[in-house]
């Protein structure tokens, strides 16, 4: 059994052979002594029936019985396959499996109406038919990984999601902002006010330089991947063994950056020696620095970088945030302790007071974990009164 079994693993990489049941040792003798039928479960033409037909024809030579090969296409080849198996499990009905039918069904479909690993008895592998991705040699990328990440972004591509609800977060600043507006406010008027304040507005109001672009420019902003739509270079670039970010702000910088990448032309060149120059040649320029970034690993790059003061960075996994130097020596994870989960780890505040530094009270709460004590100090409740409504199911 583990033999067959590691024999139809086999036969998923490709086109198999299956048979449902192998004949006889006394049938084996005098096999084949009758027409052979070869069910595909895809119709004419198609790969799978290509190779069955010329397998076919050079199994009739060999054996000198006609092989016959039946196309039988439909239900994800559940057609096929039922038909394989009403028939006698004498070796004459053939089924030619595939990684769609054998694997794939397996993974798409709860309840299979049949068992790739014991309806059918494994006899050889047919072919492998492997599938090959082709790139131009001057593409920006060098393998799948390469692609998906140059894809993402790229003009032409569907809506991205931001990583983070960051309107929500960005609204909870301005929020803070507008509190302490309003009580700077009551100290000259001595009135409060209501705050007012939407995520579509804030959301809004962040659009920054790119709404700038449309207001004064007229121009609608349009999908730039990870570039700047006001300055050049300043985007992510493939690195020896990953991505780092570029983020040249003036010409300066640009300068340096020419200088420590050993192209030094580059800032002469009346196509890059402004920013202006560089939008209008942004193309050609970037891949120009595809090119050169491709030669150091990330690590290199922002050593060498940071040492002729260029800004940069690498692109770095949440893990490695973490785990980053910079961010352990500001403490920006914590460890509180939870009544029922232990030990938690946080996040910390990012905020840095001098005379009144941020201080950690208590771990996040459990849910309901204050709402008796708050309706007792804030609405003046009494233990009565919320037991009524915990018994009237108003509170859980």
């Amino acid at each position: 059994m583990k033999q067959a079994r590691r024999s139809l693993l086999a036969a998923l990489l490709g086109f198999g052979l299956l048979g449902a049941g192998l004949p006889s040792m006394a049938q084996a003798q005098a096999f084949p002594s009758k027409p052979i039928k070869l069910i595909v479960p895809f119709g004419p033409g198609s790969g799978t029936d290509t190779s069955a037909r010329y397998f076919g024809r050079k199994l009739q030579e060999l054996t000198g019985q006609p092989v016959v090969v039946e196309n039988k296409a439909g239900a994800n080849g559940f057609i096929a396959v039922k038909q394989v198996l009403s028939a006698p499990a004498d070796g004459y009905t053939v089924f030619i499996g595939s990684n769609s039918t054998l694997a794939v069904n397996t993974a798409l479909f709860r309840h299979l109406p049949y068992d790739p690993l014991t309806d059918f008895a494994p006899l050889t592998m047919m072919m492998r038919s492997p599938a090959m991705l082709a790139v131009a040699p001057q593409a920006a990328y060098s393998d799948l990984k390469g692609l998906i990440s140059h894809a993402d972004g790229q003009p032409g591509g569907g809506p991205m999601k931001v990583g983070v609800a960051l309107t929500d977060i960005l609204t909870g600043l301005y929020a803070s902002t507008a509190i302490l507006a309003a009580l700077q406010a009551r100290e000259h008027t001595g009135r409060g006010q209501h705050i007012d304040l939407a995520l579509l507005d804030v959301g809004v109001a962040c659009l920054a330089n790119q709404s700038m672009n449309y207001l004064y420019g007229d121009q609608v902003p349009q999908r730039m991947g990870n570039a700047h739509p006001n300055t050049v270079p300043y985007q992510a670039f493939p690195t020896e063994d990953g991505h780092m970010i570029l983020a040249v702000g003036n010409d300066g910088q640009f300068a340096r950056f020419c200088q420590a990448a050993g192209r030094s032309e580059w800032a002469e060149d009346e196509r890059f020696r402004s920013n202006a120059a560089r939008l209008a040649h942004r193309a050609e320029l970037v891949e120009m620095i595809r090119r050169v970034t491709l030669t150091r690993s990330t690590r290199a790059w922002v050593q060498l970088l940071e040492q002729h003061a260029v800004p940069c960075g690498p692109i770095n996994t949440v893990r490695e945030v973490f785990e980053d130097p910079q961010v352990r020596a500001r403490g920006m994870q914590i460890a509180m302790t939870h009544p029922k989960a232990g030990q938690v780890p946080l996040v910390a505040s990012p905020i840095r007071l001098s005379d009144t530094p941020v201080t950690y009270r208590h771990a996040p709460p459990q849910l309901g974990q204050h709402t008796l004590e708050l309706l007792a100090s804030h609405l003046g409740l009494s233990a009565q009164q919320m037991q009524a409504y915990q018994d009237s199911g108003v509170l859980g």
